[in-house]
């Protein structure tokens, strides 16, 4: 069922950040917001569904929620990771009675604010990024309310493919919440409820067994942002493990401070790292629920790096504080599998570190207004694993089922040619097992009068992807740029064009 709402979102959503690169994910949760099926898209989102839920049934009260309703929310103090991570999640009822929840997250490629995509970096609190809505109600007893849907529509710059990423979650929400209903009448409400605490138990139960045959220990790991939107800074995340029986705890006590730049991450920002690396590292061959929580306790000071306070700008959370956090995770689980003859074959060095993004505004070669964001990180290559070499190209660690938008799509529809997509030479990490290559791209606009382009990357060609037990680290991400190439001209002049980055004529700009 929770399959099927994922391809839902994939066939109804006409935006590529969802169609074509999967920056979205799905998730069914018991009655009390646990979640019990995940979907293999963007894990980081996972995170603000069960928070929502949960901060739902805690602000609005089961009087107010109500059968057939679908709520909104991209509040990144209610769950959401940044503010283009918009959630919907509905109450699912049987016989009167709230029995599960629905929900999905996906990147909107703008909800409004002072800068296009919403990404505005010259943010010093979230009141100078995009609008934030609490449990909006965009559909009451089954029904759109249009009111509410426009009042939404009117702030973002790309209405038209923000509307159909919204039908697209409340179709897929629609979809489970039928085929859920068909499971109750077939099963009874409580035989399904009893399936859904046996899968937390078993997860909790699988696990825990796992722990125990961990020895003991502490285990430290850092990680660092090298830049704030505003200035060249080093702020560093700094995580204990301590691991006892069949309880970790994950200690975050020294991490820096909150940043005036958009470079933090909430609370959920903070889970959501935490929850990847536990999942992808330990939890491989066990169920992914909301029960891989049950031994684990997380330790940390609000108004850090990735625990900021109201009302710290966090626009760009995902790949900044919410992604190192998941590095430091990754990296100190890591050393902890090191230490274990029963469990060293999942151990993984860390994967891209960083991530790469950037965001397209303006007209298109139609003459018509445009804007799109493009997920270029899910070139990055994975980590070295204890018995082989790292994937190439397998994108980032919190995305088990990466894509990236097609060449020819983005060509006939955005301003934008590409010279060359290819794998990037040497950018993995050396060792005795090798970490994955990643990607680079070579991109020129034409056809238009204008553009605006937003290139979002930690760090500026330093390396977060650590090496493990001696391993070197991967390849940093970099943004350069050319002026006067002559590349248009000679494509109109039939005339050869050099795929290759260093053959291209024009002074070389490091941004």
């Amino acid at each position: 069922i929770n399959d099927e709402q994922g391809r839902s979102i994939i066939n109804v959503s006409g935006s590529p950040v969802a169609s074509e690169t999967n920056d979205f994910n799905v998730a069914m949760a018991d009655a009390d917001g646990n979640l019990i099926c995940i979907g293999p898209y963007v894990l980081f989102h996972l995170s603000a569904v069960s928070l929502m839920i949960r901060k739902a049934k805690e602000l609005l009260g089961d009087a107010f929620i109500e059968e057939g309703d679908v709520y909104l929310c991209n509040d990144p103090w209610m769950g959401a990771v940044h503010h283009n991570d918009v959630c919907l999640i509905a109450p699912v009822h049987h016989e009167g009675r709230l029995v599960a929840w629905v929900g999905s997250t996906i990147h909107q490629v703008d909800v409004g604010g002072p800068a296009p995509g919403s990404w505005n970096y010259l943010a010093r609190d979230t009141f100078q990024e995009a609008p934030r809505y609490r449990f909006l109600k965009l559909m009451r007893k089954g029904v759109i309310q249009p009111e509410v849907m426009e009042t939404y529509l009117t702030n973002s710059r790309t209405p038209h493919l923000v509307e159909l990423d919204l039908r697209g979650q409340i179709a897929a929400a629609n979809i489970a919440k039928e085929r859920l209903d068909l499971l109750f009448r077939k099963y009874g409400a409580g035989t399904v409820a009893d399936v859904m605490a046996d899968m937390l138990a078993y997860t909790e139960f699988l696990l825990r067994k796992k722990l125990e045959e961990i020895p003991d220990g502490e285990w430290y790991a850092e990680d660092y942002l090298d830049h704030s939107g505003h200035r060249d800074a080093i702020y560093a995340i700094r995580l204990k493990l301590t691991k006892r029986g069949s309880q970790l705890t994950f200690d975050f006590r020294g991490t820096d401070a909150q940043s005036d730049g958009f470079i933090n991450a909430t609370y959920a920002g903070l889970l959501g790292g935490v929850f990847t690396g536990l999942v992808v590292l330990l939890c491989n061959d066990i169920p992914w629920n909301d029960a891989v929580f049950n031994p684990v306790q997380i330790i940390s000071d609000i108004g850090t790096i990735n625990n900021c306070s109201f009302p710290a700008p966090c626009r760009i959370a995902t790949i900044s504080a919410t992604l190192h956090t998941c590095d430091a995770t990754v990296a100190v689980l890591g050393r902890m599998l090191s230490c274990s003859d029963t469990h060293r074959h999942s151990l993984m060095a860390g994967w891209m570190g960083t991530g790469f993004v950037f965001n397209v505004f303006g007209r298109n070669q139609y003459d018509e207004p445009f804007g799109t964001m493009m997920v270029n990180s899910h070139m990055g290559g994975g980590g070295a694993r204890y018995f082989a070499d790292g994937y190439d190209n397998s994108g980032s660690i919190n995305v088990p089922r990466p894509s990236i938008t097609n060449v020819e799509s983005a060509e006939s529809i955005y301003p934008l040619l590409y010279l060359c997509r290819r794998r990037a030479v040497d950018s993995a990490g050396a060792g005795a097992f090798r970490g994955g290559v990643s990607g680079e791209n070579a991109i020129t606009p034409y056809g238009t009068s204008e553009i605006n382009i937003v290139a979002s990357t930690l760090t500026s060609n330093n390396s977060s992807s650590a090496g493990l037990a001696g391993g070197y680290p991967g390849g940093g991400s970099q943004v350069l740029l050319k002026e006067a190439t002559g590349v248009i001209a000679a494509m109109k002049n039939k005339r050869f064009v050099p795929a290759s980055w260093e053959e291209l004529p024009g002074e070389e700009l490091v941004l």
